[in-house]
C-alpha cells in the first residue's frame, strides 16, 4: 500500500489524505481507517 499525507495550505488541522490501495484488501483497510470518508468521497 502507498499513501501520502501532507497539511491544507500550512494548516496542520486540514489533511488531504490520498490513498493508492493495491489490493482490495487494502482499500478494505483504508477505508476502515478513514471510517468510509474515501468511499463518501
Amino acid at each position: 500500500m502507498e499513501y501520502s499525507s501532507f497539511a491544507v495550505e500550512g494548516r496542520t488541522d486540514l489533511i488531504l489524505l490520498v490513498c493508492n490501495p493495491v489490493h482490495q484488501a487494502d482499500a478494505g483497510s483504508i477505508r476502515a481507517l478513514t471510517g468510509g470518508a474515501a468511499a463518501r468521497g
